[in-house]
């Protein structure tokens, strides 16, 4: 997977290249040539589009899609807990994605919270993508005694699971119901018969929801909602009514979700592992790749694989890079591997489409390859935007596309996005501190008065630094926001020297409110930290991992 640069759409895109080493295999080179004419023949922005197939000079097939800078729907749901509005409003989203694919003659096959992106728009906004159509399947072909198991467990229905299970658009409907599932309760459903409502592991879920959603987990595809559709159509009455003040997921459970949270594993077709849509995110990398050495992003993952390891398999897992403006040639970091010499296309890209004259800034101008044939758009998972281009002028940025600000003091600073600018008229603590005078404070957003208000959407983050070891962080009162905010569970912190615990606010319409208090292992000095989210990716634990001071 490359990130490149596309002229005509004046944009950045991912290039989705077939493994060198798999150019030979006719099956899987036609699964991949499928999964592009499938998702350009639906052109919906419901789903990742292509813009353009073409092949390289060696005989490799890519095609070139939208690039989902948001990330993951796995990458959220690890980062926060998700409100019960949220949820539904999400699945809903998902659903009516699923829909346009399955009216397209193809089961999906293999919805997980990995598989679900999230892109920006030019409003400010996001737009939800399905993603990952690798192991899709026409219809046509589905009912056959040739349909292997193929799918993630957990999600997937239990007519997928047997040898020559005949499928139809019912089998998505189940994964749909799984998704929802872990949507509303932190983890998958686990395997079929599934016995416990959504409620039994978050209360306050409405009974509605637990029959829309046991309906399409019920073992007996004739008993599930037909379609797609319908399941969206079940789930907006509950979604009306919902006021998204529920209980957080972690709440049932406390601070950490049980085993199996992340178990985001696909079992693939044996006999095209490694092909198009292949999760290369998951898999355990001592046994997919015996040269494998950790890199500096992060120990590799620590839950196994359940599927048959394919001959090519790489993983990565890694942080998502907040990005927030356009570049010309964006130069994405090697994040864990470094892949065989003839994986990447040589110089530049041009597709078929001679005569729109596309060029992509790819190869070793633009990119670095990351798992040729490796799926679930591991795009969304690169390690960081170098510089940015913004007002006509470059501006450094750190490999997570985050910007370092600094209080007026020069003692404290930390990383935000490049839209959150220093308050400079606004460095005060706003409590009293017995160093009130000279200790450092500061706050970074689009707009100081709208940032300090729970109801409305503008993010920001204060920082406050004090050697005032008697003050309670986050001060009483201040750090109470239940006017208008519903409580979450707090969470441990804990890096180099700082430690501390997390209490999140959710405040309705997607604003989540972060409240920090951390004190210095050596007993010298004490922060206080708010973060105000409005739906973007949690970078909480990244803001506040780059907390540095001095004095």
């Amino acid at each position: 997977m490359w990130l490149a640069h596309d002229e005509v759409l004046d944009a950045q895109v991912a290039v989705k290249v077939l493994a060198g080493g798999l150019i030979d295999d006719l099956d899987v080179r036609s699964r991949f040539l499928e999964e592009a004419k499938i998702l350009r023949r639906a052109d919906s922005e419901r789903l990742v589009r292509v813009h353009d197939i073409g092949e390289l000079a060696d005989g490799r097939p890519y095609f070139v899609m939208s690039y989902a800078d948001l990330g993951t729907l796995a990458d959220r749901m690890r980062d926060r807990d998700l409100p019960v509005a949220e949820a539904l409003r999400l699945a809903t989203e998902v659903a009516r994605g699923v829909e346009v694919i399955n009216r397209l003659g193809v089961i999906h096959r293999d919805l997980k919270p990995s598989n679900v992106l999230f892109q920006s728009t030019t409003d400010g906004g996001e737009r939800l993508l399905i993603a990952d159509l690798g192991l899709a399947k026409a219809l046509a072909h589905a009912s056959g005694a040739f349909t292997l198991p193929v799918g993630t467990p957990g999600y997937m229905s239990p007519e997928q699971a047997r040898f020559g299970g005949g499928l139809d658009v019912r089998a998505d409907v189940y994964g749909l119901g799984a998704l929802t599932y872990h949507l509303l309760t932190g983890r998958a459903p686990g395997t079929a018969p599934v016995a416990a409502p959504p409620s039994a592991l978050r209360p306050g879920v409405p009974p509605a929801v637990d029959e829309i959603v046991m309906r399409a987990l019920e073992a007996d595809r004739e008993r599930r909602w037909p379609t797609a559709e319908a399941f969206a159509a079940a789930l907006a009455g509950p979604l009306s009514q919902v006021s998204g003040r529920h209980r957080a997921p972690g709440a049932a459970y406390g601070d950490r979700a049980p085993a199996g949270f992340d178990d985001d594993s696909t079992v693939r077709d044996p006999t095209v592992s490694g092909g198009p849509g292949f999760d290369d995110t998951m898999a355990d990398p001592t046994t997919a790749d015996p040269s494998f050495r950790p890199g500096g992003h992060g120990p590799p993952p620590d839950d196994g694989t359940v599927r048959v390891p394919p001959p090519y398999e790489r993983t990565a897992q890694n942080p998502r890079p907040y990005v927030e403006s356009s570049v010309n040639a964006t130069r994405v970091d090697l994040p864990v591997y470094r892949p065989e010499p003839d994986a990447a296309p040589a110089g530049e890209v041009r597709t078929g489409d001679t005569t729109r004259g596309r060029v992509l800034a790819a190869a070793g101008l633009a990119a670095v390859l990351v798992g040729c044939g490796g799926g679930a758009y591991g795009i969304a998972r690169l390690t960081g935007v170098k510089a940015t281009q913004s007002a006509g002028k470059d501006q450094t940025t750190t490999d997570d596309g985050l910007v370092p600000v600094t209080d007026t003091t020069g003692r404290l600073s930390l990383r935000v996005p490049p839209s959150w600018k220093p308050q400079r008229d606004h460095n005060h603590w706003p409590v009293q501190v017995s160093d009130g005078a000279t200790a450092p404070a500061l706050r970074a957003t689009p707009d100081y008065a709208q940032f300090v208000r729970d109801d409305v959407r503008v993010p920001g983050v204060f920082a406050g630094l004090t050697h005032d070891l008697n003050v309670r962080l986050p001060p009483a009162g201040l750090g109470d926001h239940s006017a208008k905010c519903t409580r979450g569970t707090s969470r441990a912190y804990r890096h180099g020297s700082l430690s501390g615990r997390i209490t999140p606010w959710t405040c309705g319409d997607s604003i989540t409110v972060n409240e920090v208090g951390l004190r210095d292992s050596g007993g010298r000095f004490a922060l206080w930290v708010r973060v105000k989210l409005t739906g973007a990716p949690d970078i909480t634990r990244t803001i506040l991992d780059s907390i540095q001071t001095k004095g």
